[in-house]
């Protein structure tokens, strides 16, 4: 209601035609740990803002803390399979192979699970020039 006005801009960007071409990217900031069940557990930073930061700095505390997500059997595979070499689709296909699932049931579960991923910042998107329709030579 008061305080700054928001505006509804919309992101200039490309236009993705194959989501499936897309290769997802471990940033460098995610940690990965294999548990004795063969479980990923990732681990990564985040900057404490605002008033807290200011009051951490004044005080010499830490600002950065770490945050830990486990991943279940499905979230392990999809995870150990993203390397920043193989798309959507080759993680898919590697997922159902290994999972023994329907690939478009894993597809649907794969892609959810990924906007979850990107929305915490665990994952980026690397677009190819395939995600965008254009023919390679």
């Amino acid at each position: 209601m008061f305080g700054k006005r928001r505006h509804n801009s919309v992101r200039e960007g490309p236009v993705i035609r194959d989501p499936m071409a897309v290769v997802p990217v471990v940033p460098p900031h995610v940690e990965t740990r294999t548990d004795s069940r063969g479980l990923l557990h990732l681990r990564y930073r985040v900057q404490v803002a605002g008033i807290p930061r200011m009051l951490a700095s004044l005080f010499g505390a830490a600002t950065e803390s770490f945050r830990y997500v486990d991943l279940d059997e499905a979230g392990s595979a999809f995870f150990s399979l993203v390397d920043g070499q193989r798309s959507m689709r080759e993680v898919v296909s590697a997922m159902a192979e290994k999972l023994g699932r329907n690939r478009t049931d894993v597809e649907k579960a794969a892609i959810a699970f990924a906007r979850q991923l990107m929305a915490r910042h665990l994952i980026q998107l690397r677009v190819t020039p395939q995600s965008l329709g254009e023919e390679t030579r």
